[in-house]
């Protein structure tokens, strides 16, 4: 943004850097005209310590000047060194200056055993070109200069960032930045001793102990180590948020590598990048065992977790993978990700249909001949179920009974089914479609009617899925605020949705049926407290009792219809560990209804005729 006061000001420096812009050519050859005579002059006097001309040598020098600017500018010309913008000289550029004027002085060189200058020997040769590429570099970094110089008095709302990180990644950070008009680097913060009151472009390097002091007016702080642990990186944007100062960070060592981003492509912190959770990593073999040259069908596809999941299969080279979608934009989606992903061409079928649809899924299943189904179709948000109750039963429960008939009817080996931390001991409608929907797998797992396997994996809040809080939150305060939190003591199990899908191929991998897999998702997190660290890591302040006139208040509004203050991943009982050291088995105590397939039909006719009370009376009966 152009500030108009020091337009004002300097007005008349903008307009002679406006008059040489618009004749830069003539101007650049002029610059090149005078560079060439003072070298020249200059290198006399070095090899002779004088400049006072004898006998016929006048005549001599007038020539060889004459000569150079007769050959070098059109050379020059040619070879592009002027089409460089002066405001962008980089040091390759200045390489070029060098490489130009050696031949430039070789072809001179060589036409003296034509001409026969008696000064021109091979010493003065070396000595005129060193003085012309050194002259004509000092020329143009400082004309960069005073362009950038002139450039910032122009835009002068630039904002004022440090640069945590001071290595390779934070060094090319700074270079990228110097030719920017919205940043200014005012200094580099590491925690390594050794680089401390050092300089990098001549910009210092303090710890970041610096920051305390306050005394700098600092608008953003970059942290440029992309090689960070998790840890590493929640552990630094915890020392950082007492500050409030925004906080982002550059691309990933992957995106870099990949091309995919460049260095100065910042992003806000993450959620995740808060948590400093430990990411679990399946083991590569069994998640090959389980999908590679098999059939993989998922249903809820274009959902956050059914997308995901598609993506981490087709890595794994299925023989065939169905993606499963009734929402006709989503299934677009991951299909256009998909394409772009699929670089072994391997067979990916689309298929629009819902999973409620039993002949549809059996002709579907039974065509490409299914081996594993994924079955992550279901309706997740917790207020939007509770408002239209029916719609959820009929769509999470019998989607899952339908599955279940088909998978036996067909024979297939496996089908896992997505379940969520709020089934445990429901108190909301979608919890107990969730709850519901185990006990129709445990039901069809206890009846051994074929070769199927049914098994379940249990897992708490997802990060970044559509409906999380946090993309909430962030959305708040980009709007300045308020943020909505329903109890200052509600709490939440998180884990990244690349995580729970990798944790869901991994049951698959180990799954004899009947299980529940949970994963060690370590101490739940209070949801206030993330929410202030977000605030503070963008820059913002908490309005409260002791800061009336901050820039974002969070305000109460009480728990939603359905909503608890802590999530359990537990029913009762223990869980077992599997073979993956981060991955449980639960142990929960469970007797199955005599007339669990007649409770269901009821509860089918009951949704169908649209009787909602009754509907959630028999829900509630076969949870309990």
């Amino acid at each position: 943004m152009i500030n108009n006061k020091n337009f004002n000001k300097y007005k008349i420096l903008f307009r002679i850097r406006n008059f040489v812009s618009k004749f830069r050519s003539y101007f650049n050859i002029l610059i090149e005209f005078f560079n060439i005579i003072i070298a020249t002059s200059f290198t006399i006097w070095l090899k002779f310590n004088t400049i006072d001309f004898y006998d016929n040598s006048f005549n001599e020098f007038l020539l060889l000047l004459v000569l150079i600017i007769g050959i070098g500018i059109p050379l020059y010309s040619r070879t592009g060194q002027n089409k460089v913008l002066s405001l962008y000289l980089s040091s390759n550029s200045l390489y070029q200056i060098f490489a130009r004027n050696a031949l430039l002085i070789s072809f001179i060189y060589f036409l003296n055993f034509y001409l026969r200058f008696e000064f021109l020997d091979i010493q003065f040769s070396i000595l005129l070109w060193i003085s012309l590429s050194t002259l004509t570099c000092i020329t143009k970094v400082m004309i960069k200069d005073i362009l950038r110089y002139i450039k910032s008095l122009e835009f002068k709302n630039y904002k004022s960032v440090v640069i945590y990180g001071a290595g390779s990644a934070g060094a090319q950070l700074a270079a990228q930045l110097r030719n920017s008009t919205e940043y200014k680097v005012k200094f580099f913060i590491d925690d390594s001793e050794y680089l401390l009151d050092r300089r990098i472009y001549n910009i210092p390097i303090f710890s970041p102990d610096i920051l305390k002091k306050g005394y700098f007016k600092i608008d953003e702080i970059l942290l440029a180590i992309p090689s960070l642990t998790i840890n590493e990186r929640s552990t630094i944007l915890e020392k950082l948020s007492p500050y409030q100062i925004k906080v982002l960070q550059i691309p990933s060592i992957e995106e870099l590598s990949r091309g995919n981003k460049k260095i100065d492509s910042f992003r806000p912190v993450k959620i995740e990048d808060l948590l400093g959770r430990k990411i679990v990593r399946p083991k590569t073999s069994l998640l090959k065992n389980a999908i590679s040259n098999g059939v993989v069908c998922v249903t809820g596809a274009g959902g956050s977790i059914g997308s995901e999941l598609s993506r981490q299969i087709l890595k794994l080279s299925p023989k065939k993978l169905i993606l499963l979608e009734q929402n006709e934009f989503n299934l677009y989606s991951i299909k256009n990700q998909m394409d772009k992903l699929n670089h072994k061409k391997l067979t990916i079928i689309t298929a629009l249909g819902s999973a409620n649809d039993k002949n549809f899924l059996k002709k579907l299943l039974s065509f490409h001949k299914v081996n594993i189904i994924f079955h992550a179709a279901a309706y997740k948000h917790v207020p939007l179920v509770e408002e239209n109750p029916l719609q959820g039963i009929l769509n999470n429960v019998f989607s899952t009974k339908t599955i279940c008939d088909v998978a036996i009817h067909l024979n297939i080996q496996k089908v896992i089914l997505i379940s969520s931390d709020k089934a445990v001991r429901p108190t909301n409608v979608m919890g107990a479609t969730k709850r519901l929907s185990e006990i129709i797998f445990l039901y069809y797992d206890s009846k051994k009617l074929g070769l199927t396997k049914f098994s379940m994996v249990r897992f708490g809040n997802v990060l970044g899925s559509s409906g999380s809080v946090i993309p909430l939150f962030q959305k708040q305060i980009d709007e300045g605020g308020p943020l909505t939190l329903t109890h200052p003591k509600v709490n939440r199990y998180f884990m990244t949705i690349p995580e729970a899908a990798e944790l869901v191929l991994q049951s698959a991998a180990i799954s004899k049926g009947g299980e529940i897999f949970l994963l060690d998702m370590g101490k739940p997190v209070l949801i206030k407290s993330l929410a202030e660290k977000l605030i503070k890591l963008n820059g913002k302040t908490i309005i409260d009792k002791n800061n009336p006139e901050g820039d974002i208040e969070i305000v109460d509004v009480g728990l939603r219809p359905g909503e608890k203050l802590y999530e359990e991943l537990l029913i009762d009982g223990e869980a077992s560990q599997t073979i993956n050291p981060l991955i449980f088995k639960a142990n929960e105590k469970f007797s199955m209804l005599l007339d669990f397939e007649k409770k269901l039909d009821e509860l089918l006719d009951a949704v169908k005729s649209q009787n909602k009370s009754k509907s959630l009376e028999i829900l509630k009966f076969m949870v309990k």
